[in-house]
């Protein structure tokens, strides 16, 4: 979820054929970047990315989650967690992602 120099970077350093796919801007940086730098990529495209819109499209995330998880189990995908708390008592960790003190994931453990 970046704008700003992070997706200008992105779209300098995409494949060919590649895609950058957005979904938010969290910082509600304006993002600048050269076309000189992105068209000659060949094929490559910037994707917006709703998740509500890609669920109504095909009518459930199980695949893909099912894939996620698979990808984990297999160490091909890292997870990061730096932040685990009870969901009895969520408040640390909303004030935490509020705060935008979280890099990576926030679990809730149901206890």
């Amino acid at each position: 979820s970046v704008g700003g120099d992070s997706l200008a970077a992105a779209l300098r350093l995409v494949a060919p054929n590649g895609a950058v796919v957005s979904y938010g801007n969290s910082s509600h940086a304006v993002t600048t970047f050269d076309v000189d730098d992105f068209f000659p990529k060949n094929g490559a495209r910037l994707v917006g990315f709703l998740v509500l819109d890609e669920l109504a499209r095909t009518g459930s995330a199980t695949r893909d989650l099912q894939l996620l998880a698979e990808l984990a189990a297999q160490h091909k995908l890292e997870c990061l967690v730096s932040e685990v708390g009870s969901w009895r008592d969520p408040a640390r960790l909303l004030r935490a992602l509020e705060g935008r003190q979280v890099i990576g994931k926030a679990v809730m453990l149901i206890d």
